[in-house]
């Protein structure tokens, strides 16, 4: 009977004939149908799902385009005033100057009245810190006016000294003006604010 296909070397031999021929078959059968499948294209609408997903999965990984950056705010002196000073800023600094030296030449002929009379006199820091404030012009003029301090070296060297400061300390007032435009914006609009006629207008 069929109990005989089992027992033995011979049976065991002779059914492993059909048995593999089948399962050789077999997998023949399964890799012709697979290379048949893979070698045909895909679906149309395999492949347009497929770059749809593809385009859409570059998109999230690109960057977004970044905003251009906003152009630089102008400087605060972009309407910086005129080299020229404006005619406040010269009345100003007419009105101190005709004021110290008035003042230095009265103290040269003071002083000197005092001398004359052997009475109590300016001390010879104050003449010379006129000459420093911007009054030397007058105190020069009252010197060689009134004879007075001409041959005192002491006094003259110093005073002459401070001469020369007032007028670098001009220079560089001046050269600040003509260099630096927020500083003559500065002091234009604080010319502007000044509560006195004709002052707050700077032209």
């Amino acid at each position: 009977g069929l109990a005989g296909f089992y027992r033995g070397f011979v049976p065991c031999f002779l059914r492993s004939f059909p048995t593999n021929g089948a399962a050789i078959l077999v997998f023949e059968s399964v890799t012709a149908a697979g290379r048949a499948v893979l070698s045909t294209s895909p679906p149309r609408w395999f492949v347009a799902a497929r770059r749809a997903a593809t385009t859409s999965s570059r998109a999230r990984r690109r960057p977004a385009p970044s905003a251009p950056p906003p152009p630089p705010p102008p400087p605060a002196y972009a309407a910086a005033a005129p080299v020229a000073p404006p005619r406040p800023l010269l009345l100003l600094a007419a009105g101190y100057l005709a004021l110290v030296n008035v003042g230095a030449a009265a103290l040269f002929f003071h002083d000197k009245r005092q001398a004359e009379r052997r009475a109590w006199r300016v001390p010879e820091r104050t003449l010379q810190l006129s000459a420093l404030l911007g009054g030397w012009a007058g105190g020069v003029w009252a010197m060689e006016k009134f004879r007075h301090k001409t041959a005192k070296k002491a006094f003259r060297e110093p005073y002459f000294a401070a001469v020369a400061a007032n007028v670098a300390i001009s220079a560089g007032l001046v050269g600040a003006w003509a260099a630096l435009p927020h500083l003559r914006s500065s002091i234009t609009a604080r010319l502007r604010t000044l509560p006195v006629p004709g002052l707050g207008t700077a032209r």
